[in-house]
């Protein structure tokens, strides 16, 4: 089978879905997922992703600038910590294009090494439902890149949908309201969970609430 956008699926079939072994590539011929399917879903271990806008977990600040400065259309803002002790957790500002879009970046450290990025998409003066739109639009992208989402809650302007990854890390993607009562924003949240957990303890907040 070739989809719309280039993608091809060589397998097994049931009841015309997918079913059974089979190998799904992208328009290039890169594979995506080479597997088991059930009912058109893909069975699999959580997807092993080693990097986050080309940075991989763990890396130190200088490595994340450095590799953030490469993108295009990207500015740096000073590092910033969160409490007195520089080792619990630091961030750092960018503004970058995310598919395109205007977007604040934030990568976070937690003693010197990236454990979490929030890719924060602003839309102002725009209807809910046009939001709605754009989020769908980012899930749908998220869902091609990863597979079908580990979960979703939620509805509407409160849908959280969330894709696991192995080594502990996940990818979250969910709509805030700035103060700004006109403005929204689709937030795209990659995390280390365990560390998540630490920073939220000794913060007393998630990472993301306080910029």
């Amino acid at each position: 089978m070739k989809s719309s956008d280039g993608q091809t699926y060589d397998g097994e079939w049931k009841d015309d879905l997918r079913n059974g072994y089979g190998v799904l590539k992208d328009a290039g011929g890169k594979v995506l997922y080479d597997g088991e399917w059930k009912d058109d879903k893909r069975l699999a271990a959580p997807l092993k992703v080693d990097k986050i806008l080309g940075i991989p977990w763990g890396a130190s600040e200088d490595e994340a600038k450095r590799i953030m400065l490469q993108r295009p259309k990207t500015k740096y803002y000073p590092t910033f910590s969160n409490t007195k002790n520089d080792a619990v957790k630091k961030w750092q500002g960018y503004t970058s294009l995310y598919n395109d879009i205007d977007a604040m970046v934030y990568v976070n450290f937690y003693q010197g090494k990236m454990f979490s990025v929030n890719v924060v998409l602003y839309f102002n003066k725009v209807s809910k439902d046009q939001v709605m739109e754009k989020f769908n639009s980012a899930k749908q992208g998220m869902s091609q890149r990863y597979g079908d989402p580990s979960y979703e809650i939620g509805k509407y302007l409160d849908s959280v949908v969330q894709w696991d990854f192995d080594g502990g890390y996940f990818a979250q993607i969910y709509i805030s309201k700035s103060t700004i009562e006109t403005t929204f924003m689709i937030n795209i949240f990659y995390c280390h969970s365990a560390t998540n957990d630490i920073v939220i303890k000794a913060l007393g907040s998630t990472p993301g609430q306080d910029y």
